[in-house]
């Protein structure tokens, strides 16, 4: 829903059917601007909408399919997404409106998440597994995947602590990314890699807190939003450890067969540091990877949490393969 100026002001998922009903809190003049992702949309003729007043409006989405080719990257980077810049302005439009499905399907509290989350020790390298604790568990209204606050992350960052006491890691969800906090924060561009498009974001000169930089990546051939690849930077730390925009995480996007968008999978990489010495002579400070710590999530299974019904595109449990085999010594 369009208020004065073309401003949002409300928002509602239609049914599979097409069918929707949207609250109006404050009667008006407004226009109606439907939302397909992958597809261009133009706003409705102006409603009245007086107290009381149940209107009717049915709206024709456009069957003008945006087509990935035609975008030209030129990787200029737009610090206001108001500027010119084609590119970027139709990216940012497209996952835009997935993240803004992401967050009402969360906040409508209609689905039940059935849930594999895991926690890992990994070595220094970050490929040997030292230990792993993994269980499953069933949310019902709110999923569980979420960020802090953003304001809070504006003003404090994404990481929390010291050596002393451990460092606390934040990931930003689709209400960080859609916050006015976050785009004043950050800058874009338009990227390419191979046939996927992507829109990277980095944070602006002058930040010192620590932040996030990275990828809101389009599916191959499409507009639709797949994954998010985010790295931290800003953390002296990290940097003196060699671990500078290498560490981070990734979240994965998928849409329900309803229309609604979750996250599907999500993985966060924490390094702990430590600080010991080294072998030169004279023997002096170095810091350290002692270890990698990751925390993730799949949502294995969605239903609607008053009928039961499933909304997930496919079975996952049928996909799934095996491998059965064994191990023995190289002597044996």
């Amino acid at each position: 829903r369009l208020g004065r100026g073309g401003r949002r002001v409300g928002g509602v998922l239609t049914l599979q059917d097409g069918r929707y009903l949207l609250r109006v809190a404050r009667p008006g003049t407004y226009r109606l601007q439907p939302e397909r992702i992958g597809f261009r949309a133009d706003p409705s003729a102006e409603v009245t909408v007086r107290p009381g007043q149940l209107v009717r409006v049915d709206l024709t989405a456009s069957a003008d399919a945006i087509e990935l080719a035609g975008i030209a990257v030129d990787g200029d980077r737009r610090c206001d997404l108001g500027e010119e810049g084609r590119a970027t302005m139709e990216l940012w439009e497209q996952a835009s409106r997935a993240l803004a499905v992401a967050r009402w399907t969360e906040a409508s509290e209609r689905f039940a998440y059935e849930l594999r989350s895991w926690e890992r020790s990994l070595g220094p390298r970050g490929r040997q597994v030292i230990s792993e604790r993994e269980q499953r568990t069933s949310h019902v209204g709110r999923h569980a995947y979420r960020a802090i606050d953003p304001a809070e992350l504006e003003s404090e960052g994404y990481a929390r602590g010291d050596l002393a006491s451990g460092f606390q890691y934040f990931a930003p969800d689709a209400e960080t990314l859609l916050s006015d906090g976050f785009l004043r924060t950050h800058c874009f561009r338009s990227v390419r890699e191979g046939e996927r498009l992507g829109l990277e974001f980095e944070p602006i000169d002058g930040r010192r807190v620590p932040e996030v930089e990275g990828t809101l990546w389009m599916a191959p051939a499409s507009t639709r939003l797949e994954r998010l690849e985010y790295r931290y930077v800003n953390i002296p730390d990290l940097a003196e450890a060699g671990l500078e925009g290498r560490s981070g995480g990734e979240v994965v996007f998928e849409e329900l067969e309803g229309g609604e968008w979750i996250v599907r999978w999500w993985e966060i990489r924490m390094p702990v540091l430590v600080r010991r010495m080294n072998l030169d002579r004279p023997p002096r400070p170095v810091l350290q990877v002692a270890e990698i710590l990751t925390q993730g999530g799949e949502v294995e299974d969605v239903r609607l949490a008053a009928s039961g019904v499933r909304r997930l595109g496919n079975d996952r449990a049928a996909d799934r393969g095996s491998i059965l085999g064994e191990v023995v010594d190289s002597t044996t």
